[in-house]
């Protein structure tokens, strides 16, 4: 993220990162960066949440699978949200 850029509502740089490793690790690797995550999670709080779950769900659930399962199914549900300022 560039400095002058606002910070992004329910994202934190150093998980970002580590979310980055993750998806093009695989197995030992792939379970240390979630180890990593997890610690860092615990000093984050409750935005890291969502980092961890994605991570056990794509270890779960097959990388491939759940990121084209779960991208059909965000997709249409980000435009069917009207924003009212």
């Amino acid at each position: 993220m560039p400095r002058n850029s606002p910070p992004q509502a329910g994202r934190h740089p150093e998980l970002d990162a580590l979310a980055s490793k993750f998806f093009s690790a695989t197995g030992a690797a792939r379970d240390a960066i979630h180890k990593e995550a997890s610690v860092l999670a615990a000093q984050v709080g409750p935005v890291a949440t969502h980092y961890l779950r994605v991570m056990e769900k794509v270890v779960a659930n097959g990388s491939k699978d759940y990121l084209a399962k779960e991208t059909k199914r965000y997709v249409p549900l980000s435009f069917s949200f009207v924003l009212i300022p």
